[in-house]
């Protein structure tokens, strides 16, 4: 054999031996616990949903989830550790868009915004103000009045730090409500606690924050939404009340690092598409003040890039008031 066929036979060996790889590798995935990095505190509404997903992922996976819970930085220090890990599958995140991306572009992450690639969407929920019950503030009304009588009285909190919450209670000052705006970077547990506790006279927050867990010691007084949520018909949103410009949105999605291979990615997906079309765990997440919206991999990617748009104003939120 002369030695341009012999080489030319060994590269197609070579690449024979890669391609029937790359399926024994997704035949065998997972063959040992997924981590699943929160990059929140433990017993938020993150933590929540995803305890309520595990029995029907756990089940279609073959293999349990590994909780590893790294809070900071609203989220870019858990997130930067996922996106370092291997590409394999076996390390996931669970995380809020856009605030994922907008830690980027606010220079507070170790991480690029591409260097992690979307499992699925699991639900979107904008925010809500709430009030804690007895507070003085009974109603929106009530509360835009004493902030715009006495600037930078009303304290409000926020469950995250350069994250939708947050974004909310910025555009009430860019609204011309004079707010004094508190954000809390490791989540919602420790803004609930401030509530309650009365260090703070509202905190805006996505739903699932405050319905699952003190829904019954607090009052809602507004939904950072065009359109009234199903799940509270008699909360106002915030364009009803005059405040079109007030929005909140944000999406629950799982995250894994760049490179992927997309068979593992599938599995992944694939898993909790069969949780979200559970009719009990349906049931369960529309109790934590969710409602369903799937994405695959395929859907969240395209989803991600049609929200850019929006991604640029409320990252220049930020930038205007220099946070």
């Amino acid at each position: 054999m002369n030695r341009k066929l012999w080489k030319s036979c060994i590269a197609a060996a070579f690449f024979g031996l890669v391609l029937s790889v790359v399926p024994a590798i997704a035949d065998e995935f997972p063959a040992k616990p997924v981590k699943l990095v929160i990059p929140w505190g433990a017993g938020g509404g993150m933590d929540t949903m995803a305890r309520v997903l595990e029995p029907v992922v756990t089940k279609c996976l073959g293999q349990p989830l590994s909780y590893v819970y790294k809070p900071g930085a609203g989220s870019a220090i858990g997130t930067a550790e996922v996106a370092k890990a291997p590409a394999d599958g076996y390390t996931m995140s669970l995380n809020l868009y856009p605030q994922q991306a907008i830690n980027v572009h606010l220079g507070v992450a170790a991480y690029a915004v591409n260097d992690l690639i979307p499992v699925c969407m699991i639900a979107t929920d904008p925010t809500i103000l709430s009030v804690v019950k007895g507070s003085k503030f009974k109603t929106w009304e009530e509360l835009v009045a004493a902030a715009k009588e006495k600037p930078n009285s009303v304290i409000v909190g926020t469950s995250d730090r350069s994250g939708p919450a947050h974004a909310s209670a910025l555009l009430m000052r860019e609204a011309g409500i004079p707010v004094n705006v508190v954000p809390f970077a490791t989540g919602g547990p420790k803004c609930i606690s401030a509530l309650l506790g009365g260090q703070i006279d509202a905190m805006f927050s996505p739903v699932l924050t405050v319905y699952s867990t003190v829904r019954d010691k607090t009052d809602l007084l507004v939904y950072a939404d065009k359109q009234r949520s199903s799940l509270l018909p008699d909360v106002k949103t915030t364009t009803e009340a005059g405040y079109p410009d007030i929005q909140g949105f944000s999406g629950r999605f799982f995250w894994v690092p760049k490179g992927t291979p997309e068979e593992v990615l599938k599995k992944l997906s694939d898993a909790f598409q069969q949780a979200c079309a559970d009719p009990d765990t349906q049931k369960r997440l529309l109790e934590l003040g969710l409602t369903v919206d799937f994405l695959d991999y395929k859907q969240a990617a395209a989803f991600l890039k049609d929200m850019e748009p929006n991604l640029e104003r409320t990252v220049a939120v930020f930038k205007q008031a220099g946070k």
